[in-house]
């Protein structure tokens, strides 16, 4: 089992997907997120480093349209960079996330817009995401996470995967605008974790130090 999915399960499915990414910086609560659209888990508790990728499936209604969503966690870190571009090919949306108690995740949002640019589809349906809006430690505000969504043509919100704030709508905002523009390009499952395999098998190599710093946790 993996993910939650046996692999009769997997073998079985053949239907198509509609693949979405939620991309950032290390620890701005992507597996969080992730965690509580596609299970409704309450995420306050910490969670490891993701390493590499991970994906949930989530089927959806949206306009009368039954729409199922292949939800792909990403890691931020550097050493997985590379996977993770690789796997911009066929998404059709992208959730970009950013820590509103952490600058930097915000200052490196540029940086992932060129990665997506040269990377994903054209027609990809992208938002700005700023989750922790929960936190008393903020220090991006919202009006700076607006503008710079504005300035962009991007649709924007805050979230809190913690105390589920605005999780569900802005999955299903990014899904609606999917629905209108936009086919299935995932794949079937089985391909999917197939590729999902191909991949973390370049990670089987980390050392016992380098896994010891990747599982240290932090708060959603």
């Amino acid at each position: 089992m993996m993910n939650g999915f046996d692999d009769d399960d997997l073998r079985k499915s053949s239907q198509s997907l509609y693949k979405v990414l939620i991309v950032g910086e290390t620890n701005v609560g992507k597996t969080c997120l992730l965690r509580r659209y596609s299970e409704g888990t309450s995420s306050e508790m910490q969670t490891k480093a993701t390493l590499g990728l991970d994906f949930r499936v989530k089927t959806i209604e949206v306009d009368g349209r039954t729409m199922k969503l292949q939800l792909w966690d990403t890691s931020g870190q550097e050493r997985f960079r590379s996977m993770t571009r690789s796997y911009y090919r066929g998404a059709v949306g992208i959730l970009l996330t950013y820590d509103v108690t952490q600058e930097k995740t915000f200052r490196t949002l540029n940086d992932w817009l060129k990665d997506i640019e040269r990377n994903a589809p054209e027609d990809v349906e992208l938002i700005i995401v700023g989750n922790k809006c929960d936190s008393d430690a903020r220090v991006i505000a919202t009006e700076t996470g607006s503008q710079f969504a504005i300035q962009r043509n991007l649709t924007f919100f805050e979230t809190s995967a913690k105390t589920n704030i605005n999780v569900n709508n802005a999955f299903e905002t990014l899904a609606q605008a999917m629905a209108a523009n936009s086919r299935p390009r995932a794949g079937t499952m089985q391909e999917s974790s197939n590729r999902l395999n191909r991949a973390l098998s370049s990670t089987a190599h980390l050392s016992s130090s380098e896994k010891q710093q990747k599982s240290r946790c932090s708060p959603c």
